[in-house]
């Protein structure tokens, strides 16, 4: 597991850790290789690992790279898991399998995967797909942050034109 240095993102800082959750180290690399030169990237060898880096770095993580196939706890069970918490809300999450059932993709689905990666994978598809989800998420948050801003500003604004209420003694 790579350490980060505990920078939490702030307002106008955008997430930029990708999690890759794997239990073989060569699927990691490879997958470290295509994001770490734009992205903090992050490793769990299972889920009760990815579990512990989420509750602590998830304001800093874009995206979770996760192989359906590990040891333990696979990847199905790791998403009911943290769904179920709510730890991951508001980060997609990208199942890799090389699976073909359609019931494992159909699953992953409905816990809420963004996407599936199908192995072998295709580099130049699979960093142009994450990387166009992180940035759709990262604007998201940011129109999220902008109309709370604004609401805020309307209530503010509605609030300095009503009059005092009448006082009677």
């Amino acid at each position: 597991m790579q350490e980060s240095d505990g920078n939490q993102p702030t307002a106008e800082t955008p997430r930029n850790t990708i999690l890759i959750v794997d239990d073989v180290e060569l699927n990691r690399d490879v997958l470290s290789i295509m994001f770490s030169q734009n992205h903090e990237v992050l490793f769990a060898e299972s889920g009760p690992e990815a579990i512990e880096i989420i509750q602590k770095q998830s304001n800093s993580i874009c995206a979770i790279l996760l192989d359906y196939l590990m040891p333990g706890m696979d990847g199905l069970t790791f998403l009911k898991t943290v769904r179920g918490r709510g730890l991951i809300d508001d980060i997609p999450v990208f199942l890799i399998t090389a699976s073909l059932e359609h019931d494992v993709v159909h699953r992953a689905y409905d816990l809420g995967v963004m996407d599936y990666i199908q192995r072998p994978i295709s580099p130049f598809i699979v960093q142009r797909r994450i990387e166009n989800v992180i940035e759709l998420y990262r604007t998201r948050i940011q129109y999220a942050r902008l109309l709370k801003s604004q609401k805020h500003l309307l209530e503010r604004l509605q609030a300095a034109e009503d009059p005092a209420p009448d006082i009677m003694f």
